[in-house]
């Protein structure tokens, strides 16, 4: 996302490299309003709290919900409705009940620093609110409470609010209520705390296109006292019939999945028809029958759902893996059965590239990516069709782990083929990128003694064509000082990372001249 500024010096990342401008017309600071102007505080008390959310533990430092699965007015486990109600409705979270609160029970860390970003749909046409919660704490009942209001009944917002609590309007001298100079109508929304835990923002993209049309801060949280109220906990909050989607705290949701015509780094194929015959299998066996050796797959976890067993008989195209009686089962279309399953695939090493198939199944399906016990990004597909389709993946970040399902829990599916990237593959590791500070850039599984040619791009991240694969960058791109292999197949660089670019997002990508291979692509956002 480009950040809301009228001039912003674009420095890149090797020393001395030339300033460019980056001009980035924007509107901030909303017109100030009296609390009484707020009508969501003239609708009565908010509702008793009806549960109190986990307060600290070993959780994660960021989380994610696409609220893609079924229609349920249970929000799923990882959800605490501290007031009032909500539930999923057509892959959205939908408030139920005024002045709704609910906090994410698998995320908890100091509030300075952290974000809280949603999509916020535009389509409501009577008095609404989606709200951004940061910073809960289950004893004092206070929060960061970041509204967007709908007060006129007509599409779109005009009004905003740096709150408290469950709409507990500003905190002594801190935030407030305010108008946007003019309504907008919906979009990307991001709250965030400096890393002082004194100044919020909020941002806001209004057409989803990377760059924050509207921003406004609330300084001073600090000396009104509170800081000092606040913990570690996380969550959203409504009021009327408001839909959001896409809910994630401190990036959760990591970067973005594209889908990309084929893989181009070292792989493995593996076709079921060559695993064996059909009936039972294992994991062993189908990583033995991957090409160039086998596949990197550490372990195939199949595990049963309640849409019922199925007959292979839709897009069929050779033997398939699916679920029967427990275990893994090969299975013959048109007459093989299997029952309903979703699927975790375990890999041997980080990866950033995979393909599956999919059949008896004509839809979108959705992929998470996990590296460890933290979700890299979440992904619905583009459609399987109606004839057996591959569908290939990149993920910048890299995972090791891969979860599939159909997102409204209704489909049968099998899969026919896997494409596993194998190890060795040249990878490059970024760290979080900190304006102002100096980053540590390592490289790995290079040609000994080659030279890795990398650039970066502030526009955006391909995917562009090339005779030895697919540059991840948009035009125009910088290229960074080529770096020479080690004995070991590894080199580092290190480079300053300019104030001017706070707030940015960078897309890098690299190339191994020894092997003529691209590296992983890394996207990025400054902070």
């Amino acid at each position: 996302m480009k950040p809301c500024l009228v001039s912003i010096a674009l420095l890149g990342l090797a020393a001395g490299a030339a300033a460019q401008q980056d001009q980035v017309p924007c509107t901030s600071n909303g017109i100030p309003l009296p609390p009484s102007a707020d009508l969501t505080l003239q609708a009565g008390a908010a509702p008793a709290p009806s549960a109190l959310a986990f307060g600290g533990g070993t959780r994660a430092a960021s989380a994610c919900d696409d609220f893609n699965r079924p229609n349920s007015t249970n929000m799923g486990p990882d959800w605490t409705e501290v007031d009032g109600d909500f539930e999923v409705l057509n892959n959205m979270v939908h408030t139920l009940v005024n002045m709704s609160r609910m906090i994410h029970t698998s995320a908890w860390v100091p509030y300075a620093g952290s974000s809280v970003e949603f999509d916020l749909d535009g389509t409501s046409t009577s008095l609404v609110y989606a709200a951004a919660v940061l910073g809960y704490d289950p004893v004092t009942g206070e929060d960061i409470f970041v509204k967007i209001q709908n007060q006129s009944g007509l599409p779109g917002y005009d009004t905003y609010g740096f709150y408290h609590g469950n709409n507990g309007g500003g905190y002594s001298t801190w935030g407030g209520f305010r108008a946007f100079p003019s309504p907008i109508p919906g979009g990307h929304v991001r709250v965030s705390v400096d890393p002082t835990g004194d100044v919020v923002t909020l941002e806001i993209d209004t057409d989803f296109n990377g760059t924050y049309d509207f921003v406004d801060t609330a300084p001073g949280l600090i000396t009104s006292g509170l800081s000092s109220l606040l913990g570690s906990e996380y969550g959203y909050g409504g009021f009327g019939p408001e839909f959001s989607d896409n809910w994630e705290l401190n990036d959760g949701c990591g970067g973005a999945v594209v889908e990309i015509p084929w893989l181009t780094k070292p792989h493995s194929f593996v076709d079921m028809d060559a695993v064996g015959p059909a009936g039972p299998t294992s994991v062993a066996a189908i990583k033995a029958a991957g090409t160039g050796g086998g596949a990197a797959i550490r372990g195939i976890t199949l595990i049963p759902n309640l849409v019922g067993q199925g007959g292979y008989n839709t897009n069929p195209n050779g033997r398939a893996l699916g679920l029967l009686n427990g275990g893994l089962e090969l299975v013959d279309p048109p007459t093989g059965v299997f029952d309903s399953f979703d699927a975790s695939i375990g890999l041997n090493q980080l990866c950033t590239e995979i393909g599956v198939g999919i059949g008896d199944w004509i839809g979108s399906m959705t992929f998470e990516f996990w590296n460890g016990n933290n979700l890299v990004a979440s992904h619905d597909s583009s459609s399987y069709s109606s004839s057996l389709q591959t569908i290939f993946f990149s993920v910048p970040d890299g995972f090791d782990r891969v979860e599939i399902y159909e997102p409204l829990g209704v489909g049968n599916w099998v899969i026919p083929e896997l494409w596993i990237e194998t190890p060795g593959a040249t990878f490059l590791d970024v760290p979080d990128l900190v304006a102002g500070q100096t980053a540590v850039i390592h490289m790995s599984n290079l040609t000994p003694g080659a030279r890795f040619r990398w650039a970066y791009s502030l526009a955006g991240g391909g995917p562009a064509p090339t005779a030895f694969g697919f540059l991840y960058l948009s035009s125009p791109y910088n290229e960074l000082p080529a770096v020479t292999a080690g004995a070991g197949g590894t080199a580092t660089y290190t480079g300053y990372v300019p104030l001017g670019l706070f707030g940015r997002t960078i897309w890098l990508h690299g190339f191994d001249t020894g092997s003529f291979l691209f590296s992983n692509p890394v996207v990025r956002t400054v902070g």
